[in-house]
């Protein structure tokens, strides 16, 4: 059989070619990444999604007979639609192809260019991340994975984007290796995620965070359960302090601040999770808090606090005057009263002449 010929089996998904192709592995690197240049000029005319599977395949021979020339050709493949097809296959296959560091020094550069929501730039990490493990370089892998943490940016959008597997792959993978030295950056990054969390608890991963907060750093998942159990006790307050405030954003600040001071752990972002974990409705509606108004709004939904007290009092004490004061309710009482002083005086004649009559 023929090198080209046992490529082309191999590639209709014919198993018994591979000890051919490995008998030959310089003739089959050639070919292969010949057809992978190929394939790649021809790509913009794919109408099947299934025609990238031909390209992922190629890559994976390529990985099989360590074809460190086509280095560049993998690159190109990440910047390409096959990259959305598989690319943490093509990610894991194009870290046996990595030959040094210098190629992984470029790849990093590379890597920093895609765009927060692409799939190339999780092909990438997952290429320097399993080169690293594979070579059990862990002091480069803690650097590297100290490089993607200072460079995330946590916003409302980051859990839609495809950091969101990059961050969860580092913290499955740091408490794997242990390595503690990153667990209270990423208990940081936890925090900020929850906080600026658009979906919350309807999201599958939210409860993630708090699993993964409770591995990395126990105290800081005990600190949030305590002030959750603060705010739970804040539903039984009675507070006269309410009855300055105009509006329920004010109230909120109140009772929010009025955490902060009283929980001893008890910091902004502490009590901000707090708040987003004691959602009693995971499933409904409600705009998520994101920022510090948000906050101040939900909690005073949490508290059932849906009108402002001091407004409830102003409007009671309206009703009240306009039951007892004013209007026809005012009339009857002036009327019950002069029949009231009427008979006081005709009780009063009737005792007079009584006494006269006796006299």
């Amino acid at each position: 059989m023929e090198m080209e010929n046992a490529l082309d089996i191999i590639l209709d998904d014919i198993e018994d070619a591979f000890s051919c192709i490995k008998g030959n592995q310089s003739e089959a690197a050639k070919l292969l990444f010949d057809k992978l240049t190929q394939e790649l000029k021809v790509m913009p005319q794919y109408k099947d999604a299934k025609e990238y599977n031909k390209v992922i395949r190629i890559l994976e021979l390529l990985s099989l007979v360590k074809a460190y020339d086509a280095f560049e050709g993998f690159l190109k493949v990440t910047e390409s639609p096959a990259v959305n097809q598989n690319w943490l296959a093509i990610g894991k296959y194009f870290a046996h192809i990595i030959s040094d560091e210098d190629q992984v020094s470029l790849l990093k550069e590379h890597m920093r260019k895609f765009p927060i929501n692409s799939a190339g730039k999780c092909a990438v990490f997952t290429a320097i991340e399993e080169y690293y493990i594979n070579h059990y370089k862990r002091n480069d892998l803690l650097e590297f994975y100290n490089e993607m943490v200072a460079d995330f940016t946590v916003d409302t959008e980051f859990e839609r984007s495809y950091n969101l597997y990059i961050l969860f792959n580092i913290i499955n993978n740091t408490i794997k290796f242990k390595i503690y030295k990153l667990y209270a950056d990423l208990s940081d990054l936890l925090i900020q995620l929850i906080i600026f969390s658009k979906t919350g608890d309807n999201g599958n991963w939210f409860k993630n965070y708090f699993a993964f907060l409770h591995t990395l750093t126990p105290y800081i998942y005990a600190g949030i359960i305590e002030i959750e159990r603060y705010i739970v006790k804040l539903r039984k307050d009675d507070d006269k302090e309410l009855f300055q405030y105009e509006d329920l954003e004010e109230i909120g600040k109140y009772f929010f601040d009025k955490t902060v001071k009283n929980v001893k752990c008890a910091n902004q972002d502490w009590t901000k999770a707090a708040i987003k974990h004691l959602r009693q409705y995971p499933y409904n509606q409600r705009k998520q808090p994101v920022t510090d108004e948000d906050y101040y709004k939900e909690i005073c939904e949490y508290l059932e606090l849906e009108e402002v007290p001091k407004k409830v009092y102003q409007q009671a004490e309206k009703q009240f005057n306009n039951i007892f004061e004013i209007g026809e309710y005012k009339k009857t009482l002036i009327e019950v009263r002069d029949i009231v002083n009427y008979l006081e005086k005709y009780q009063e004649i009737a005792r007079l002449k009584e006494r006269q009559q006796k006299l």
